[in-house]
């Protein structure tokens, strides 16, 4: 699957979602979206690794996510995604 800007997205039982923020490779990306309103904001790893540990596991930071626009907490997603290489 593909997002909008070229990157590609990872299913959501992928292995890559096993792995913890500081294991994750630069060229990933993550975004996060709202089940209450559909909002899809870049989520920034590093300020999340600081938050939480780089020993977090990406899978288990979905519980942890608010919105912002509509402040839910309910089933909020995680995606990865890996950014384009040269």
């Amino acid at each position: 699957m593909r997002h909008g800007k070229g990157i590609a997205l990872l299913p959501a039982g992928h292995d890559d979602y096993k792995r913890t923020l500081a294991d994750l490779p630069q060229w990933y990306e993550l975004s996060a979206v709202c089940a209450a309103c559909e909002r899809i904001a870049r989520v920034d790893r590093y300020e999340m690794a600081g938050r939480f540990g780089g020993g977090r596991k990406v899978g288990s930071l979905a519980s942890r996510l608010v919105c912002r626009r509509c402040g839910n907490r309910q089933g909020n997603r995680l995606l990865i995604g890996m950014m384009p290489r040269d």
